[in-house]
C-alpha cells in the first residue's frame, strides 16, 4: 500500500476535478502515528479547494463502504448531484 501511496503523491490532481474524500475514524495502519499522517494527507488533499470536500465518518474502519454502505451511497449521490 505504501508504494501505491508514494506513486499517487507524485501524480498531480487537476484542480478542476471535484473531489469527495470520505475519511474513516480508524485508519488502515497499525501505528497511530501512521494513521495520523494518513489523515493529515487527506485533509491537505482538500484544503484550499472549493470543489473538494472532506467527510469524517465516526465509527468506521478503513473499509467505510462495508461499515456504512447507505451513508456511502447517499454521500456519493449527493456529491454527483451537486456537480450536474
Amino acid at each position: 500500500m505504501e508504494r501505491t501511496s508514494d506513486y499517487v503523491r507524485q501524480v498531480p490532481l487537476p484542480p478542476t476535478i471535484p473531489l469527495l474524500d470520505i475519511m474513516a475514524e480508524n485508519g488502515p495502519f497499525l501505528e497511530a502515528r501512521e494513521n495520523e499522517r494518513f489523515k493529515a494527507d487527506q485533509r491537505n488533499l482538500v484544503k484550499g479547494y472549493r470543489n473538494r470536500s472532506l467527510l469524517y465518518v465516526e465509527g468506521t474502519s478503513h473499509n467505510i463502504p462495508h461499515d456504512k454502505p447507505m451513508l456511502m451511497i447517499e454521500q456519493i449521490v449527493n456529491f454527483y448531484k451537486k456537480q450536474l
